[in-house]
């Protein structure tokens, strides 16, 4: 009681491209002082006459994302990846732990870095051959990646979308996605 909490903001550019912007603007992945664990943070801009008056910013913990991902309805050997930004991986369902805070596999990376939206073979970061699909918003430059062993076929009309362009960009989670 009585102690000031560390500060806790991914980095002053946040709250000041907030202000410079008067809009929303996401973090990429940051160490957080206050766990020791990793978070990302989302900055809103509290207007007052017209004007940024303060910047609001939530701090979201790297396990909320995996839990996030963990949920989203695709078959059970598929991975799941969110990257920030800079393409350091948030959060994935597969051996998490080892992989958070680092570059996703050199094809993911590159095929991410180049295009929004995609969908093509590549090698996981532990090897395996997928058929992926990912799909970068161009609001937060954050991107979701899917990813399976084997080619996706729709089972059923509540399964996921299979992997193609379309499937990787409107079946994604929802900060990936574009709100238009």
């Amino acid at each position: 009681l009585g102690a000031p909490l560390p500060q806790v903001a991914p980095e002053p550019a946040v709250p000041a491209a907030v202000i410079k912007a008067g809009q929303p603007v996401v973090s990429g992945l940051f160490k957080n002082p206050v766990n020791g664990g990793y978070s990302t943070a989302v900055a809103v801009p509290v207007m007052r006459e017209g004007a940024v008056s303060h910047v609001l910013v939530a701090v979201i913990d790297q396990e909320s994302w995996l839990r996030f991902l963990s949920r989203y309805p695709v078959a059970p050997d598929a991975t799941m990846t969110l990257l920030d930004q800079n393409g350091i991986v948030i959060a994935r369902t597969l051996n998490n732990d080892r992989w958070v805070g680092k570059r996703p596999a050199p094809g993911l990376y590159e095929a991410a870095r180049n295009a929004s939206e995609a969908a093509y073979r590549s090698i996981g970061l532990e090897g395996q051959r997928f058929y992926s699909a990912h799909h970068r918003s161009s609001r937060s430059g954050w991107t979701c990646m899917r990813a399976h062993p084997r080619p996706c076929r729709r089972t059923s009309p509540t399964a996921p979308e299979p992997l193609s362009r379309e499937g990787a960009g409107r079946g994604s989670p929802l900060l990936a996605t574009d709100p238009q």
